[in-house]
């Protein structure tokens, strides 16, 4: 079966968004036996998309509360990994593998488009991170400010 794409968004007509990617689990090309989930990259892809839709949204008045709910499928087995030099999958260290298949994620609620909705994001993300036996994701600061790994 060819593949076309790896992500979609759906806009339905009651005020609902739906946005799909495939593509966060990858295999490292100097650990080919172990998968990489590329969470400090798949966070800041995820936050640059959920601002995209917030403002599309808010510009056909769509009214808040506006609730983000999010999923990882087919994650069992992978580790936390990062781009060493922009180019090689390299795992965190001490990174577990992630035992479920399925992260279905701590809902977030955002009450008003001017909410600080990344700094909500934030226990959602460190779920991830723990489910790999890592304490935190190192995206935010110690305040808890969205402050992106670069």
């Amino acid at each position: 079966m060819e593949m076309f794409g790896t992500s979609y968004c759906q806009l339905f007509r009651f005020d609902g968004l739906e946005a799909a990617s495939a593509n966060l689990v990858h295999e490292s090309q100097h650990y080919p036996q172990q998968q990489m989930c590329l969470l400090p990259d798949y966070e800041a892809r995820l936050v640059h998309s959920i601002d995209a839709y917030l403002k599309f949204l808010r510009q056909r008045d769509v009214p808040a509360p506006i609730l983000i709910a999010l999923s990882m499928i087919g994650v069992r087995g992978a580790v936390m990994g990062f781009f060493n030099h922009g180019t090689m999958l390299w795992p965190v260290p001490n990174s577990q593998p992630i035992r479920q298949d399925s992260l279905l994620l701590p809902e977030v609620v955002i009450e008003s488009y001017d909410d600080d909705w990344r700094r909500a994001l934030r226990h959602t993300f460190d779920v991830v991170w723990n489910a790999a036996n890592q304490k935190c994701s190192p995206n935010y600061d110690k305040d808890g400010n969205w402050n992106p790994r670069r």
